[in-house]
């Protein structure tokens, strides 16, 4: 899971032209060879400069009709003619070659490249939300969506990523998946807990604590059986172990009955039968299979019931 990495923040200067070059100024080795600089070309073209010093030519009419933030850089300077052709060039860019390159390659129509982490996507995700892409940003939302396995690997750095952008479909799936996280007790989580805003946090932590609660008040509201004594330590060591373990299961996949019973024969022995002080004639019990039987249906028939994310 990659939850621990430190998501960037982008608070970098918006896109602005630095200056008029003719097209020949740079070599044709400093462009990128998917978008190289083309003389012949008699459509206006603006040149990008990644962070990494990799030059993309593009048309301007691409970058307009894609973006208002390059719409209204490009509107600022009329395109100077002195005879020889000229174009503009933005090179206070901020963003890497591989993250211009997959921006430009949704706004022309070409191949996307490989997305198939959250580590590829997010820098698309923010660039595109800088310079106000909302064609890029509708794929790669609808991905993030469709494909779960980014919410299953990384759900608190997902839940982050929605909630910076606004986008409740997305944040609320990603705290749902988070269930699979124990972010009280996990410490390789704080870094990325700690980038969250101080009210998504705290709604993921009420919506964790929620689910939690439900799940105590149903044990406390358990019906007693004969022969189950449900204020003795074993019952109790095992509703503990209940509880725990909803911090490692989604609200959308039910908890495996076989991983349930098993947790039962690995906890501590059963008291010695004891009258039970509370309850005439319930004694502490000694067969786990029994236990089982009692915890086991209950805990799974309660689990649809639970909050299932951090709007309910």
């Amino acid at each position: 899971m990659s939850d621990p990495v430190v998501p960037p923040t982008y608070t970098y200067p918006l896109p602005r032209i630095s200056s008029f070059l003719p097209q020949t100024n740079y070599s044709a080795s400093e462009y990128h060879h998917d978008f190289q600089s083309n003389p012949s070309c008699t459509d206006v073209t603006v040149t990008l400069v990644s962070r990494d010093k990799i030059l993309f030519c593009v048309r301007a009419s691409a970058l307009k009709a894609s973006s208002s933030v390059f719409e209204a850089a490009l509107s600022q300077k009329q395109q100077q003619a002195t005879g020889t052709s000229r174009e503009p060039v933005i090179d206070n860019l901020h963003e890497d070659a591989k993250t211009i390159e997959g921006l430009l390659r949704m706004i022309t129509g070409r191949a996307l490249p490989p997305l198939d982490t959250l580590e590829s996507i997010e820098p698309l995700i923010l660039a595109a939300d800088k310079w106000q892409m909302p064609g890029p940003l509708s794929i790669l939302r609808m991905l993030l969506l469709r494909d779960k396995s980014f919410a299953v690997n990384n759900p608190i750095r997902l839940y982050w990523l929605g909630c910076r952008l606004k986008w409740t479909e997305l944040s609320n799936m990603a705290s749902t998946y988070s269930c699979n996280s124990d972010i009280y007790y996990k410490p390789a989580l704080e870094p990325m807990l700690r980038c969250l805003d101080s009210d998504d946090l705290l709604r993921l932590v009420k919506f964790h604590r929620r689910r939690r609660d439900c799940m105590q008040v149903y044990f406390d509201a358990m019906p007693v059986q004969r022969g189950i004594c449900i204020h003795g330590s074993h019952f109790q060591d095992l509703r503990s172990r209940f509880l725990e373990s909803m911090d490692h299961i989604p609200p959308g996949n039910p908890p495996v009955e076989s991983a349930l019973r098993l947790m039962i024969i690995q906890s501590k022995p059963a008291e010695a039968p004891t009258t039970c002080s509370r309850i005439i004639d319930c004694y502490p019990i000694t067969s786990p299979q029994a236990i089982g039987d009692l915890l086991v249906p209950g805990f799974m028939a309660q689990w649809p019931k639970l909050p299932q994310d951090i709007s309910t």
